[in-house]
């Protein structure tokens, strides 16, 4: 059986699960800007975009899924980074984008992996 795991930016009202996730990892989440990682309707993880410093679930499997919330972090601080001036298009591809995260886009960035049974 597969498991759908969804890479998000959160929703205001997800902030105290994502703090109560800290707890249980015994660590504080620095503050910026966050993607969170759904499995099947959970958060099981969250990371901060500039930094990949990050939080996970340590009583679920969720090193995989800390993983590819920072590899996607990686990717948005990257396309962040090519926006810096030199080439307007780009910027304002970047731009959008990091609009369209701020508004709590569902499908900004979205991956199915399969669980091991």
């Amino acid at each position: 059986m597969g498991s759908r795991l969804v890479i998000r930016t959160p929703l205001a009202s997800e902030r105290r699960s994502i703090e109560q996730l800290a707890l249980l990892d015994d660590r504080r989440l620095p503050d910026g800007d966050l993607l969170v990682a759904e499995v099947d309707g959970e958060l099981w993880a969250a990371v901060v975009i500039d930094s990949g410093d990050g939080v996970a679930d340590p009583f679920r499997p969720s090193g995989d899924v800390l993983e590819a919330l920072r590899a996607a972090a990686g990717r948005l601080r990257v396309a962040s980074a090519a926006g810096d001036g030199r080439d307007p298009e780009r910027a304002r591809v970047r731009d959008h984008g990091r609009r369209y995260l701020r508004r709590g886009g569902a499908t900004a960035i979205q991956q199915v992996r399969r669980a091991a049974a």
